[in-house]
C-alpha cells in the first residue's frame, strides 16, 4: 500500500516515540495499527534511522546509532544514543525557507495538531532571522481534491483559468497536490494529454470524484518557483580569527587565507540587504571590508551616521 509524505510523518513520529518510551518496538504491531504495508514501513523507518555520515569526498565513514533494525522487524533503543548529544547548526537560508514553506503545506494538510511538527517549524522561523508570513488558508475544494489523489480517482471539475471569467469542464488525474506561495495547486494529466499542468485549487468552483481509477505516478514534480541566489551579496572582510564567531548567522564563508598577526582573509556571502545592512554595522573596528565598493561605502556611511550622533 502507497502513503505519502505526511502519513509517513505520522508514523514514523509514533514509532519513534514508542521507541523511546518503550525501549523496542514491532513495525508490525504499527502497520497493523496505521494499515500500513508492512514492507512499505520498514523502507521509511530504515531510511530514518539508517543514516550514513560521509567526508566530502562521498566516502561513508560510520552510520548512526540511535536505534537499531533487526531482523525480525523489531525497532530498538540503542544505550549510545548520540542523537541528543548531536551538535548541529541552522541550514543555509535557501534551504531553511524550503523546510519552512513544506512545513507549513505539510502542518496545513494534517487532519490534528503535529506538536513535533510545529516545534520545528518555530525553530525555523528563529534562523531565518527574519519574519516570514506564509498564508495556509485551505480552499473550499481543497479536501476533495485531496480525496480524490488520495483514492486514485479522476476528478472532473469546473475552472476559472487566470485572467478569463468564463469556466470550463476539466477532468484530470489529480497525482499530486501541493502549496506554493499561498495558494494551493493540484498538478494532474488531463484525460487524452500527455502533459501534466498544475491548477489552482481556489480557481475551482465545482468539483466531484469520479468513479474511474487511474494508476499513480511514482515521482510526481512540483514546478521549479522560487531562487534566493538573486538576493544573495558576497563581502570581502579582513579581519581577526576570533571574530569569524561572531558574525551573524546564517552565511557561508568562502576559502580562509591566513595573514600575519592573526588575521584572515575570506568571502563571506549573506542572503538579503537587511541582513548585509546587520553585517555591516556590528563588524569590529580591527575588520575592513576590502569589497565590493557597494559595501565600502554603505559601511563608510554608518560609520559616518554613528559618529554624527556623538
Amino acid at each position: 500500500m502507497r502513503f505519502d509524505k505526511i502519513r509517513q510523518f505520522e508514523v514514523l513520529n509514533a514509532v519513534l516515540a514508542a521507541a523511546e518510551e518503550r525501549g523496542t518496538v514491532s513495525l508490525a504491531e504499527f502497520a497493523e495499527r496505521f494499515d500500513v504495508d508492512l514492507d512499505a514501513l520498514h523502507r521509511v523507518v530504515a531510511d530514518a534511522v539508517l543514516c550514513e555520515f560521509k567526508t566530502s569526498t562521498g566516502d561513508v565513514i560510520g552510520f548512526t546509532r540511535s536505534f537499531l533494525l533487526t531482523e525480525d522487524e523489531h525497532l530498538v533503543l540503542d544505550e549510545s544514543h548520540w542523537l541528543r548529544d548531536l551538535v548541529s547548526v541552522p541550514p543555509e537560508p535557501e534551504a531553511a525557507l524550503r523546510l519552512l514553506l513544506a512545513g507549513s503545506a505539510a502542518s496545513a494538510l494534517a487532519p490534528a495538531a503535529v506538536p513535533p511538527l510545529d516545534s520545528a517549524l518555530e525553530k525555523l522561523r528563529s534562523a531565518l532571522s527574519a519574519e516570514v508570513v506564509v498564508t495556509d488558508a485551505r480552499p473550499e475544494w481543497l479536501p476533495l481534491v485531496e480525496h480524490a489523489r488520495r483514492a486514485h480517482k479522476r476528478l472532473r471539475f469546473r475552472y476559472v483559468k487566470d485572467g478569463h471569467t468564463e469556466a470550463s469542464d476539466r477532468e484530470i488525474e489529480p497525482h499530486i497536490v501541493f502549496s506554493k506561495w499561498g495558494h494551493w495547486y493540484v498538478g494532474g494529466r488531463p484525460v487524452g494529454a500527455e502533459t501534466t499542468p498544475s491548477f489552482r485549487i481556489d480557481r475551482i468552483i465545482s468539483a466531484e470524484v469520479s468513479d474511474e481509477e487511474f494508476e499513480p505516478v511514482d515521482t510526481p514534480t512540483i514546478p521549479e518557483w522560487f531562487d534566493l541566489s538573486a538576493a544573495e551579496h558576497s563581502v570581502r572582510l579582513r579581519l581577526p580569527r576570533g571574530e569569524l564567531t561572531s558574525l551573524p548567522r546564517p552565511h557561508r564563508l568562502g576559502e580562509i587565507s591566513e595573514l600575519p598577526d592573526g588575521l584572515v582573509e575570506v568571502e563571506v556571502v549573506i542572503t538579503g540587504d537587511r541582513r548585509l545592512d546587520h553585517l555591516l554595522v556590528i563588524l569590529g573596528p580591527e575588520c575592513e571590508v576590502l569589497g565590493p565598493p557597494k559595501a565600502i561605502d554603505r559601511r563608510r556611511a554608518y560609520t559616518e551616521e554613528l559618529l554624527a550622533l556623538y
